[in-house]
């Protein structure tokens, strides 16, 4: 057995390069003879069309010539030639084939034969396997022929072929050689499929490509023949693979030598004849513009997915391949997974994930003799869903509002789910889903928000409401009584009171609070409008702060003077979702007044700093307040 060279990734499909061979190598004549070697063969195999044995093909085993690119093949068989049975099977007996003393890469043909019963003999089937050299073969050498054989052999051989019976070179035939070696790296010649095992593992081709084409051959393959232009499958691509100056196909082997050496000629005409020719999958989903199989070298390789998982999801891991010609598609099912904590999360070997416990793991796809690596962490199990803004929120018509998500763990901690969850309206008249976790108002109205996470739902009720004209009075409270005051004759007065406010929004949330400058958070009164007016039905205490209305005195740590006034201020906020307003009296209880009533007042430009005051505003006493509510800076 001889030395062979290392096989090419990438083999140039064109007639010139064979040409060029010719011409570096010399001429035919001065090709030594060569003698036979004394290694009889013995080895046997299948003829297969598609699915279907082809039964009655003669098989001739031939060595490549040695006169010049396109020299006639040496036929390693003599009369009578094996034929195959009902099965497709043939076999050469030991002592039927002597091996040159060359040791050349030898090539199988089958020719005609019946591909089904009632068919008939098919003189245009002609298909070939392409094997390794001479010596190798052994009674253990069992050859598939089929259409995916034929197209490796023939697409691989093109630049030194000129028919199923013209393969060569001239003498020393390397670069035919290493044509052989390629025809192997697109397919295995032991069972008729594709890739080939002498691939190299950083290396593909495009199968889907191979497979199309071979089912283009089954379509001729699978009949009873015919002729260019006759409208049969095989009259239909003989004429459709016809050269632009030469004659027309008669056999399978003539018409791929064609396709290969024009291989973007009448794509869609030979494509057209797959629909009901199947046998080989995957297959293109639509017609090429190119039938070229070119080895492609990998240049990169990445998986990807979601870095945070919770305890019981899946998730598919996608690896993507960057080949040479730019392609980049998904290897997921070509990838080798696994993980470096199981207890963490396991892979399949289709690259679905599962997270199965609490903690971190790293995923690695190994592909093409490249890694990637992914790192998940895998969170407790969810227990609970809920969101924000909640129980009650509300939106102006024509605007937007966003919505988070807030998950509850098994182990007590909150964030967002990694899960997405679907949000619907209960009344999408009112406001509708607008994009991810948000929501449009469309008229006013209330609705029901609702996420839903598996089997866990969050829900909030959304008011929406139609906001102020830039014509339209803000809300202002029109009249307000403190009654029944007791006085702290240092700093404050409590009370309480009864108020009327006017130019409110339905359904949106009002409150009165104890904007005393020590404690202008607390909050002693609050209610839903549910009119354009609202009155306190009777006097009201306040619910939460142990004072209603603060009177600043000039000696208090929290006395304050406004406009160049020294002596005490009484303030008082209305705060419609975050708006404010305030009245004043037009006594003061240090000098013995109990009872106060307020009346407008219009508010001097410059009066307050909103820098140190922007939850309030404070009027001095005597003074009326009108004009409407000053809204937060």
């Amino acid at each position: 057995m001889k030395i062979r060279m290392q096989p090419l990734t990438l083999l140039p499909l064109v007639p010139a390069l064979a040409l060029t061979l010719t011409l570096l190598t010399g001429c035919a004549a001065d090709t030594p003879v060569a003698s036979p070697s004394t290694n009889a063969k013995a080895f046997s195999g299948h003829v297969i069309g598609g699915t279907q044995p082809v039964s009655g093909a003669t098989i001739q085993l031939y060595a490549s010539g040695l006169t010049g690119v396109g020299a006639a093949s040496r036929p390693l068989l003599s009369a009578p030639l094996p034929t195959t049975d009902a099965n497709g099977k043939w076999s050469i007996p030991a002592g039927a084939v002597t091996c040159p003393a060359d040791d050349p890469y030898v090539y199988v043909l089958a020719s005609g034969g019946d591909p089904a019963p009632g068919v008939g003999p098919n003189s245009a089937i002609k298909m070939i396997a392409a094997l390794n050299d001479c010596d190798s073969l052994s009674s253990s050498t069992v050859v598939t022929i089929n259409e995916v054989t034929t197209v490796a052999a023939v697409f691989s051989l093109a630049p030194y072929m000129t028919g199923y019976a013209n393969v060569g070179s001239s003498f020393p035939p390397s670069q035919l050689d290493v044509a052989y070696t390629v025809a192997q790296e697109l397919a295995n010649s032991a069972t008729g499929t594709a890739p080939g095992p002498m691939l190299p593992a950083n290396s593909a081709i495009s199968v889907p490509t191979l497979y199309t084409l071979a089912n283009v051959v089954s379509a001729c393959v699978d009949s009873a023949g015919g002729v260019a232009g006759d409208g049969t499958a095989c009259g239909t691509l003989f004429q459709a693979a016809k050269p632009s100056s030469g004659a027309a196909p008669t056999d399978t082997v003539g018409l791929l030598l064609d396709i290969a050496n024009n291989p973007t000629q009448n794509t869609p005409t030979e494509y057209g004849l797959t629909s009901t020719f199947g046998s080989f999958q995957p297959t293109l989903s639509s017609a090429p513009t190119s039938w070229a199989l070119p080895i492609l070298t990998l240049k990169s390789f990445q998986v990807f997915g979601a870095n945070d998982q919770t305890v019981g999801d899946t998730q598919q891991i996608v690896a993507v391949a960057g080949y040479s010609d730019g392609s980049s598609p998904n290897v997921s099912g070509q990838t080798t997974w696994s993980s470096s904590n199981t207890s963490v999360a396991t892979i399949n070997s289709a690259g679905l994930m599962t997270a199965v416990g609490a903690g971190t793991t790293t995923i690695t796809g190994s592909f093409g003799g490249d890694q990637s690596t992914l790192g998940v962490t895998v969170y407790p199990g969810l227990v609970s869903i809920a969101l924000s803004p909640a129980p009650n929120a509300s939106v102006a018509t024509g605007s937007v509002i966003p919505y988070i998500l807030i998950g509850t763990y098994a182990d007590g901690a909150q964030h967002k789910p990694t899960e997405t969850a679907t949000y619907a309206s209960s009344n999408t008249s009112v406001a509708a889903l607008s994009g991810p976790a948000q929501f449009y108002g469309v008229a006013t109205g209330t609705t029901t928000i609702t996420a839903t996470l598996g089997s866990l739902t969050a829900t909030s009720q959304l008011t929406v409401y139609t906001p102020p004209q830039t014509n339209e009075l803000l809300p202002i409270v029109t009249s307000f009584t403190a009654n029944t005051c007791s006085y702290d004759p240092i700093i404050f007065a409590n009370c309480t009171f009864s108020f009327t406010a006017a130019n409110l929004v339905p359904g949106v949330s009002y409150a009165v609070s104890d904007i005393s400058v020590c404690n202008p958070s607390c909050v002693s009164f609050a209610f839903t409008a549910t009119a354009t007016t609202y009155t306190t039905p009777s006097a009201v205490a306040p619910t939460s702060c142990p004072v209603i209305h603060g009177i600043n005195v000039p000696y208090g740590d929290c006395s304050m003077v406004v406009g160049g006034l020294s002596n005490g201020y009484l303030d008082m906020i209305g705060l419609p979702d975050g708006a404010i307003i305030s009245v004043t009296t037009q006594g003061d209880p240090l000098y013995g007044y109990t009872n106060w009533t307020f009346a407008p007042f219009t508010w001097p430009a410059g009066a307050i700093n909103p820098a140190y005051y922007p939850t309030y505003i404070r009027a001095p006493q005597g003074n009326t307040l009108t004009g409407g509510l000053v809204p937060h800076p």
